[in-house]
């Protein structure tokens, strides 16, 4: 597993940063990949929504100056590829392509969700790549 880096918050950016140049605030939510201990029931996949990022996503608008996107990265699963794994199975896409997604959006902030211990690895991955990347991004 990778190791979490803290960064203060002195690094943020600061919001009314955005309110005096009048850019919107871009929130990007992501759903890291997961490994899964197996491909069976019940330590197997649960693909399921992410209801949490969806609300949280919808609860913004760009009459407010904030514009989200939500990146599933679980989604784009290749099942071929899963099934010629071993343990642990990585279901979803690589780190270096939800960088890539994350660059192409151009966020101001980035928010990782793990609701299961099958997302921790891949969710520190994915923020400790994003903040190497793009270290202006909160």
């Amino acid at each position: 597993m990778s190791e979490f880096k803290f960064v203060s918050n002195d690094d943020a950016p600061k919001s009314e940063d955005h309110y005096l140049s009048g850019d919107p605030v871009r929130i990007l939510f992501i759903r890291p990949p997961a490994q899964y201990p197996s491909l069976d029931w019940p330590d197997g996949p649960r693909i399921g929504l992410p209801l949490g990022i969806l609300y949280l996503s919808g609860l913004f608008n760009s009459k407010m100056g904030i514009e989200t996107e939500v990146l599933d990265a679980i989604i784009p699963t290749n099942l071929d590829d899963l099934k010629r794994q071993k343990p642990p199975f990585y279901c979803g896409i690589q780190i270096h392509e939800i960088v890539e997604r994350a660059r192409a959006f151009k966020p101001t902030i980035v928010a990782v969700s793990a609701n299961f211990s099958y997302f921790l690895g891949n969710a520190v991955s994915t923020i400790n790549a994003i903040r190497e990347a793009m270290p202006e991004v909160f």
